[in-house]
């Protein structure tokens, strides 16, 4: 028994943190919110701890992680974040052929683009899901009674499905998880809710960021002219809580993509009933029954496609338009649907997702629309680490909201076996 909390529930043993490297940014937030919550829960003794351990990586880019101390019996959280790319403490010097480095210029006529070149690069997805494995196997090994894997962002999550012959990774993710016997994943804003059902034997609770993004927005956005935007077909139930939410229309992007290549984007366009659109919804319906029904002479079937998203397509005058997404990788997308809605007559944009991963060129293409005015600003959590001021200074329309105590709860909940149901809505 806890008999040093108020409450006097029973636990599953005392809270440990086990941190991978590239986790350690967010572990340290983690850390201090459970302190947190165990203060306001009375308890005096036995809360949280952070654990020592080592995570070396040779040369060879083999790794392993050993911990410092007894862990037998604990309830044992490993954090990583598979996604970090700043946090210098994740990343080490590496040689690499120069043709592979992402130059601001061509490679010099007469340079061998093979020549190696010394680089201080990030862990990557790989190494930073390797790290998670043998942490979780480690912390096995030295008989902690539960290991839960704490995984802001789920690696490989956008590879849940297959469109021709390739292989479903996520699924591979998941039983490799649970091959090493961890009892639980927490994480946030799965990009396919369909994942949890590739874990055969354990749970994996999905956190939502709408919690904290839907308090900013509140106290930061005009939410009288605003209209909100799911950015594909993907995301309109996320958007659609948002939208209900704030008492606010729904619009939706159309995307087509080009899936020969990654994050290409081959046309956009924004679909959906909003108050200043070009026709009457009845209107809308007529004319595309007329579509459907007779046909449009002279015409092939996918044109008189076209010509029904062209009957659909809002028009978004005086509009402030609120985009609702899961993630951020290279803004294709994000540009894209920026530029439409300004096509259309907006008057200001904002971006709201849980996962802003930035992966290159995001920031730069964000940057462009922002010195153009054609951006107002991204919100994003701090579920994928940026150096907080030296950012916000490079990149003044970013706006961050804290997770650390919504994942604290409900770390604490589960070692004190309460229900996570409401937190988990």
């Amino acid at each position: 028994m806890n008999g040093h909390c108020q409450n006097q529930r029973q636990s599953r043993g005392q809270l440990g943190i086990l941190s991978c490297r590239a986790g350690e940014p967010f572990s340290k937030l983690l850390l201090a919110a459970l302190k947190q919550r165990y203060k306001e829960e009375g308890c005096v003794n036995g809360g949280p701890i952070m654990l020592e351990a080592e995570e070396l990586h040779f040369g060879n880019t083999e790794l392993k992680t050993e911990i410092m101390q007894s862990v037998r019996g604990m309830d044992l959280y490993v954090v990583q974040d598979v996604e970090n790319k700043e946090y210098d403490k994740a990343q080490f010097r590496d040689h690499i052929p120069l043709h592979r480095i992402d130059l601001p210029f061509p490679i010099p006529e007469g340079v061998d683009p093979n020549m190696l070149v010394e680089v201080q690069r990030p862990y990557s997805v790989d190494e930073n899901l390797r790290a998670l494995l043998t942490a979780i196997d480690s912390a096995k090994r030295a008989d902690a009674h539960y290991v839960s894997a704490v995984l802001p962002t789920f690696p490989y999550g956008r590879q849940d499905k297959a469109i021709s012959r390739e292989c479903i990774t996520a699924s591979r993710i998941a039983q490799n998880i649970e091959a090493h016997k961890a009892d639980r994943v927490l994480t946030l804003d799965i990009h396919n809710s369909a994942i949890a059902g590739f874990f055969r034997d354990i749970p994996c609770e999905t956190l939502h960021s709408s919690k904290v993004i839907m308090a900013y927005i509140g106290e930061h956005l005009d939410l009288e002219n605003l209209v909100v935007v799911s950015p594909d077909e993907g995301g309109i139930a996320r958007a659609n809580y948002f939208a209900k939410r704030l008492g606010r229309k729904l619009a939706m992007g159309y995307k087509r993509r080009d899936y020969t290549k990654a994050s290409v984007v081959e046309e956009f366009r924004i679909l959906g009933d909003v108050v200043r659109r070009h026709r009457t919804l009845e209107d809308q319906i007529s004319a595309i029954d007329d579509v459907l029904k007779d046909g449009v002479p002279g015409i092939s079937p996918s044109d008189a496609l076209q010509k029904i998203y062209e009957i659909l397509e809002i028009k978004a005058e005086g509009l402030d338009v609120l985009y609702i997404d899961d993630m951020i990788a290279t803004a294709g997308s994000l540009v894209k649907g920026v530029l439409k809605v300004h096509e259309l007559g907006a008057k200001s944009v904002w971006f709201a997702c849980a996962l802003p991963l930035f992966t290159h060129p995001a920031l730069e293409r964000i940057d462009d629309l922002y010195s153009r005015g054609l951006l107002q600003g991204v919100i994003g959590t701090n579920a994928v680490f940026h150096h907080s001021e030296e950012f916000k200074k490079a990149h003044p329309w970013y706006h961050e909201v804290p997770v650390e105590r919504y994942f604290a709860d409900a770390m604490y909940n589960i070692n004190h076996y309460f229900s996570i149901s409401e937190l988990l809505k």
